[in-house]
């Protein structure tokens, strides 16, 4: 039972993988089922056993990247905000910006599609929601206010700028100082908001 949940799930996995590299290379209402189907080298009914069409790829890729998000605590928003609250040696906050930036490294690239002009609207809003409610759960600003709603946007604002600016220029620029740079604004902002 366990080997054919294992063989499932890799299934899975190489249908999503064929449908992100034809998402990179197209745009999305080109993508077809035939076209997933040769790339994962899969038959065109085995796609069907998996998914009911290409939008519930898309959207499983989308919920997929969110889970794996919040699964890496050094990049969820609470732990980012709860180190941010501390006093830490220059040598534990460098550290931190190594492992959010290895991170931004390796989210970037489908940040970067799925927020760009032709990616998925609605995966934005999947991504703000998200951080809302972390930020909700992190955050001592009452929810109805207009500084959360600010602060919220502005969480939201730096790691699409930080994703899509790492991937845009990861052979130009090392990911930890853009890491440093953006603890640095959203400490300072929790700081003046937290203060009001």
């Amino acid at each position: 039972m366990k080997k054919q949940t294992e063989t499932t799930e890799a299934t899975r996995t190489h249908i999503l993988d064929a449908f992100w590299e034809l998402y990179k290379e197209m745009p999305f209402e080109k993508i077809s089922v035939n076209a997933i189907a040769a790339k994962a080298n899969i038959h065109r009914s085995t796609f069907y056993r998996y998914f009911t069409d290409i939008q519930n790829v898309l959207e499983e890729l989308e919920n997929d990247l969110i889970k794996e998000i919040h699964a890496d605590r050094i990049y969820s928003l609470s732990h980012i905000i709860g180190v941010l609250g501390k006093t830490l040696s220059d040598e534990l906050l460098e550290k931190g910006d190594e492992l959010v930036s290895a991170l931004l490294m390796k989210y970037s690239e489908k940040i970067y599609y799925l927020t760009s002009a032709r990616g998925d609207m609605h995966f934005k809003d999947k991504l703000f929601n998200y951080l809302r409610k972390q930020t909700e759960e992190v955050i001592q600003i009452p929810q109805d206010t207009m500084e959360f709603d600010y602060l919220s946007t502005l969480i939201f604002t730096i790691i699409l700028t930080n994703s899509n600016y790492c991937y845009e220029h990861r052979h130009e620029y090392n990911p930890k100082e853009i890491s440093a740079l953006s603890r640095i604004a959203v400490k300072s902002c929790v700081d003046k908001l937290t203060r009001l």
